[in-house]
């Protein structure tokens, strides 16, 4: 329970759109179901429709649907079929996801799907970067969990002076969407983002890949 974060990527064809795409992962999911749900239907086995899905693209991304590893699974245990691939993983990092309503989901905070471009992904890394060279830790409070009393503290690392970060990477408030103050944690996820969107830029050829950004919670 709470803000997970992903960046998925998957292979341009036709200018298909990442609706259409999903659509047609489905549409090889439930064609993989198993025996005891073949009297189910598209719609009721995952919630699409199949007159959502267009069969001559789908056709083009058949040999698109294979086995599929998330970017952290080095050892490949945790595979899946499917069209997407994974290759960047948040979990509660409000900051970063905020920045993607705002940046790229024009304010909707709709838990949907949405592409993200190669300069976006610049920008977000520059803001990361500025925050990172900004942010001094010192010693002071920070809130580690809750009780039905109220938060519990305990002595930690915060941020002297956040100005830039409340700037650039304000954190938002959420259900589960983890702490919301500027500390040591919330310098670890700029860290961590750093790593992700270096790697991402790197290794991403944007003509070639549709680059998406989705969060549920």
């Amino acid at each position: 329970m709470g803000l997970d974060m992903y960046l998925n990527k998957a292979k341009r064809i036709d200018n298909a759109t990442i609706h259409q795409i999903a659509a047609i992962d489905k549409y090889y999911s439930w064609l993989e179901r198993g025996e005891e749900y073949k009297y189910l239907s598209m719609e009721r086995y995952c919630g699409t429709d199949i007159s959502e899905v267009d069969m001559n693209l789908a056709a083009k991304y058949k040999s698109e649907y294979i086995r599929r590893y998330s970017y952290w699974d080095d050892d490949k245990e945790y595979g899946y079929n499917a069209i997407f691939q994974n290759i960047a993983y948040w979990r509660k990092a409000n900051q970063i996801h905020s920045w993607f309503v705002k940046n790229v989901q024009s304010n909707e905070d709709d838990c949907g799907s949405y592409e993200v471009t190669k300069e976006q992904l610049e920008r977000l890394l520059d803001a990361c970067e500025k925050v990172k060279a900004s942010s001094e830790l010192v010693d002071g409070t920070v809130i580690n969990g809750y009780t039905l009393s109220g938060p519990c503290y305990e002595s930690g690392k915060v941020i002297k002076n956040p100005e830039v970060a409340i700037e650039l990477l304000p954190t938002q408030s959420g259900f589960f969407f983890g702490n919301t103050d500027y500390n040591e944690w919330y310098l670890e996820d700029i860290e961590i983002t750093i790593e992700l969107l270096k790697k991402v830029l790197k290794e991403t050829d944007f003509d070639n890949w549709i680059v998406f950004y989705s969060a549920s919670w």
